[in-house]
């Protein structure tokens, strides 16, 4: 943390050492921050602070150049550099990990979570992140809460209490030696110009590759099966063939159970609200979903 002699002597300068620079970037990459509170804190316009931040990440080698040989303390400021382009390459991994959970909440809640409320479900997860990080990914994935009447009591996409319980055939076993082995499907909100679809996608873990596809404006089980129906149709799979997917209504109602039963497949639903058990469907939409923003 900046001292308050450091920031009189850099207030009344109006120049910027690049240690008071490199410290200001990691209060925002690593302390989460964002550059209007930091530069709130260390006396700066927020905007010089982005800018900071976007030199360091542009270039991590070349940031904020000084003159001459490089001093020890030259030295130690560099180190600081790299361990902060580290630090923002960790983030990136973090982010696409926790985008997965946070798009997981956002379908199981049918869209009704906020910020907060997402943040809270994470934190009970075991994963802790601050607000402004979830807001900033959820934006990233073009997820906007839909508001309800009713406050705090809303409508979940979860398998309802009647309906059969159905197995976890898969058990994150991601992997098929034969086309037709297994499928993996999920269901995702694509933003287009006058609203919004919902688009749901069946893939074959044996190539990867979508074998069926469809684009509905509800989010419900008929969108499923039609995207089966074209899966059985160009594909014809065997009997045996294994349907996984996560435990959405969508999925685990009677009618898309006797559609498989009527095409010999078996169905498979991952644990509530672990996106990790259906990851291969999760990602693949992820990727379809930001192409479309």
């Amino acid at each position: 943390m900046l001292t308050e002699e450091a920031l009189v002597g850099i207030r009344r300068r109006r120049t910027h050492s690049r240690e008071f620079k490199v410290e200001a970037v990691r209060m925002v990459l690593v302390d989460d921050r964002t550059p209007k509170d930091v530069g709130a804190e260390i006396g700066v316009h927020p905007g010089l602070v982005s800018r900071w931040v976007k030199q360091l990440g542009d270039d991590p080698s070349d940031a904020f150049p000084g003159k001459g040989h490089r001093k020890s303390k030259d030295q130690e400021i560099y180190e600081l550099k790299r361990e902060l382009e580290q630090t923002r390459q960790e983030r990136t991994r973090e982010n696409q990990a926790l985008a997965l959970h946070i798009r997981a909440i956002h379908r199981e809640t049918d869209q009704t979570y906020g910020t907060p409320r997402i943040t809270d479900e994470l934190r009970e997860s075991g994963i802790l992140c601050g607000r402004n990080r979830v807001a900033r990914i959820k934006r990233s994935l073009g997820l906007f809460a839909i508001a309800t009447p009713k406050a705090y009591r809303l409508r979940s996409t979860r398998a309802s209490s009647d309906s059969r319980p159905v197995p976890d055939l898969v058990k994150r076993n991601f992997t098929a030696e034969r086309p037709n082995k297994t499928w993996v499907s999920d269901i995702t909100f694509i933003p287009v110009q006058n609203g919004h679809v919902y688009l749901c996608t069946i893939l074959d873990l044996f190539s990867r590759r979508v074998v069926g596809w469809a684009i509905g404006a509800s989010n419900n089980t008929d969108l499923a099966i039609a995207a089966l129906e074209i899966a059985c149709r160009s594909r014809q799979p065997v009997e045996g063939t294994t349907f996984h997917s996560d435990r959405g209504a969508q999925y685990t109602s009677d009618k898309l159970r006797k559609k498989l039963t009527e095409n010999g497949m078996n169905p498979s639903v991952g644990r509530t609200g672990d996106c990790y058990d259906n990851a291969v469907a999760e990602a693949f939409l992820l990727i379809a979903q930001n192409g479309a923003r």
